[in-house]
């Protein structure tokens, strides 16, 4: 199993900013075209038998509720898994619904998710899988999941410029100390550039028959530029560690540096540019 994190065995346990995240309850407007028009016209949640239905790394629930749940024509049961309790919190706060069950459990960690063993008929993950110490793993549990026939629609990040930026910051001497400690969750692509047929060839190991692969770069417009301060405010490791009175400041340098390598779109409006792996899979 490929491990796709720099992260020592002391590091600093993983916190993020829920509220501050759930302000964009879809993270990024290239999910919805996977989920609303890829995943349907592959047949993707039109089975008529009942389905129980896991997703790994729901975070505060928006994309559970809003595009998750809607995909499915004959949904039981939603179990929606993530490791961190704040974001389960507010899930269950913000995004409830009978049929939608959260839990807090880490994909990685075979004993919080042992009890939907060949169970789960569909599994879907939205931008979580590289956030994975071991990316192996999770797709081998996810497995194990999965009834005989079970699919999987899985999409994640291989590289992005969020991450250039992380690792630059950490460099500078004004946040430096700030990260001593703390796993910044950069993902193994940023390094290594792994192609889809990496994955393809992890995944048959493991099991899997690939239905559908697509490796893509894709752009994304934010509304304004505190939606896109924000929202990758909110998935910085390394916030929650710097002091209160130094976060504002860390956001703004944080915005002002990626801005320079990705510059407006022509209306003026902030771009964030990253290379995405959207994933269909069987279980044999």
């Amino acid at each position: 199993m490929a491990n796709l994190n720099k992260a020592s065995s002391k590091s600093i346990k993983m916190t993020l900013d829920a509220e501050l995240y759930n302000t964009r309850p879809i993270p990024l407007d290239n999910v919805k075209i996977f989920f609303k028009d890829t995943l349907p016209q592959l047949g993707f949640g039109k089975s008529n038998e009942k389905e129980i239905v896991l997703d790994v790394g729901c975070g505060p629930g928006g994309s559970t509720y809003h595009l998750v749940l809607p995909l499915f024509r004959c949904l039981e049961k939603l179990f929606a898994i993530d490791m961190l309790p704040n974001m389960i919190e507010m899930a269950r706060k913000h995004n409830s619904h009978h049929k939608i069950e959260y839990r807090v459990a880490n994909i990685e960690d075979w004993s919080t998710v042992k009890e939907w063993e060949d169970q789960v008929t569909k599994v879907v993950s939205i931008y979580c899988f590289h956030w994975l110490k071991d990316i192996g793993k999770g797709f081998y549990n996810v497995h194990r999941l999965l009834k005989t026939d079970g699919e999987a629609a899985i999409c994640f990040v291989l590289h992005s410029i969020f991450y250039d930026t992380i690792l630059k910051m950490e460099k500078n001497p004004k946040w430096k100390q700030f990260f001593k400690g703390v796993n910044s969750y950069i993902p193994h692509d940023q390094f290594k550039i792994c192609s889809s047929p990496y994955y393809i060839g992890m995944l048959e190991e493991i099991g899997f028959e690939i239905l559908y692969c697509k490796e893509e770069v894709k752009y994304e417009t934010f509304s304004s530029d505190e939606e896109y301060k924000n929202f990758f405010a909110s998935i910085s490791t390394v916030k929650s560690h710097i002091p209160v009175d130094k976060r504002g400041e860390f956001k703004n340098e944080l915005f002002d540096e990626m801005l320079k390598l990705e510059g407006r779109d022509k209306n003026g409006l902030p771009l964030h540019r990253g290379r995405f792996l959207e994933l269909v899979i069987k279980k044999k």
